[in-house]
């Protein structure tokens, strides 16, 4: 069956959000605003450290996510398209049973890598929009299609780059990948948004040129400007501009079946619930403009594509940008895209890539990470990232990411006996969400003032009492910090 007639036995689920846990109350409260839950499950995976084959989805979190009443389709984040890295068989087998377990009607993913066959870059990158590049993605979503058994649709993604003589326009670039894999097209519109206004192709022509029909879901966001660009930074309210483009667009879609709201957690405290809420009911009213698909079925044959050869430029192209982005640096003779080092948008990756690790490390190691900025400064803090990206490759998994950074701390020895006992106990924490498995972390000074005064964002008084503290880390229910008083319910037993 074509994707075109599979189209047909797809659900309508009208408006929903991008899920993270801040949102989780008013997803419970304005049950009624939200039609669909869009999951990205490999942000809620947990990787075993030691055991890299392992992945895990918290039974507690899966349970959490069942309990909403809205219909949950996944969006995938861990097994883009665009690279030459096979998808792991691993990530493929949890992603088929999220799927299942979440009973998704489609699942989607990006046109874009974020690991080469060496290292993984800490973002997604725009692949080789060439007949290669057709072919290699090609093969990945069949092997999607074939592993997980329910229709695939591929995101559009945003270009930093400038455009290049040697490649196919972008939307020309989807429309030959979908058609040649015979899949759907998720429509992230900000991103095209964002390409248009970094001088790439503008909206108008990029839907020109793809195969409407094929178009089952839509993504919206808002953005931010920094230094000349416009950054896909999924940071609150949607342009104006945008909302006209959606409302232009929704009536010429016959196969959409949703429309989904992206924002980082990050910027949920600075907007706020009711502008969240407004940007929802904005959608619906563009969703209301959905017209009734008249049934159609898909005359457009797949082309034929090359097959792939190890000689393919697409691995020196991901080798190339995927160094330069992440910092790594490149020999004179490793570099074959050397055009690129003048291209300022390599130098926006690299932003992007360091402020999305920094997230990823505070977000894993808040404590010492907060003690750190606290004790030292901002800048020195700022000064360890910056030596450790240029010392250790991007990870795709926060436990990893983590992993190495204590392990760069710990052989910087800092003169700072408590950093290394929060670090500690963190890494204590991160192995026991991972094995389920009860430790101990020790502390020489009480760890209730200085717990719950890094909880708030300063530090404890000097007279700290100095003796032999324990602290068991338990998988059982969390940690709460109050008024200087440690809530264990389980979790955290403390004696000295």
């Amino acid at each position: 069956m074509s994707f075109i007639d599979q189209t047909k036995h797809l659900p309508s689920l009208g408006v929903g959000v991008t899920y993270c846990t801040e949102l989780h109350e008013l997803i419970q409260l304005e049950a009624s605003l939200f039609d669909l839950i869009e999951i990205e499950p490999q942000t809620l995976w947990i990787r075993d450290t030691l055991n890299h084959d392992l992945y895990t989805f918290p039974q507690e979190t899966k349970q959490i996510l069942a309990s909403l009443p809205q219909q949950k389709i996944i969006h995938s984040v861990g097994v883009p398209v665009g690279g030459n890295k096979p998808a792991d068989p691993k990530q493929l087998n949890l992603l088929k049973q999220n799927i299942k377990d979440f009973n998704s009607p489609w699942a989607s993913e990006h046109l874009s890598f974020n690991s080469t066959l060496d290292f993984h870059t800490g973002f997604f990158l725009p692949p080789r929009q060439t007949e290669r590049g057709i072919a290699l993605a090609l093969n990945n979503i069949k092997r999607l299609q074939q592993s997980l058994k329910i229709p695939i649709a591929v995101e559009t993604g945003v270009n930093y780059l400038k455009t290049r003589h040697d490649e196919m326009e972008d939307g020309l670039f989807v429309r030959e990948v979908s058609r040649a894999a015979d899949c759907g097209i998720l429509l992230d519109l900000h991103n095209l948004y964002t390409n248009e206004l970094n001088h790439r192709q503008s909206v108008e022509k990029f839907i020109s040129q793809i195969d409407t029909e094929r178009v089952i879901e839509m993504h919206l966001a808002g953005g931010i400007e920094m230094d000349g660009y416009w950054l896909d930074a999924h940071s609150g309210v949607m342009p104006e501009r945008l909302i006209r483009m959606a409302e232009e667009l929704v009536p010429i879609l016959p196969n959409l079946r949703a429309i989904v709201f992206e924002i980082l957690p990050s910027y949920i405290p600075l907007v706020g619930m009711k502008t969240i809420t407004g940007q929802i009911e904005r959608i619906k009213s563009i969703w209301s403009l959905k017209k009734t698909p008249s049934p159609k079925s898909d005359k457009v044959s797949g082309i034929l594509v090359p097959g792939l050869t190890r000689s393919d430029d697409t691995y020196k192209w991901e080798h190339s940008l995927g160094s330069m982005a992440t910092g790594l640096g490149l020999s004179e003779n490793e570099n074959l895209f050397p055009e690129l080092q003048d291209d300022k948008g390599i130098r926006v990756l690299q932003s992007l890539i360091s402020e999305f690790r920094a997230s990823m490390l505070v977000s894993m190691l808040k404590l010492s990470s907060r003690y750190l900025m606290l004790v030292l400064g901002i800048p020195a803090f700022e000064l360890f990232l910056k030596d450790f990206y240029s010392n250790y490759s991007p990870k795709q998994f926060g436990t990893d990411e983590a992993a190495n950074f204590i392990t760069y701390l710990r052989g910087k020895n800092i003169d700072l006996p408590i950093l290394y006992e929060l670090l500690d106990f963190e890494e204590g924490v991160i192995a026991t969400l991972v094995d389920g498995k009860t430790r101990a972390a020790t502390f020489t000074y009480d760890p209730i003032p200085l717990l719950s005064c890094l909880f708030q964002g300063r530090l404890p008084e000097e007279d700290r009492r100095a003796g032999k503290y324990i602290i068991d880390i338990t998988p059982d229910s969390e940690l709460t910090l109050s008024k200087a008083e440690l809530s264990s319910d389980g979790m955290l037993s403390i004696g000295h």
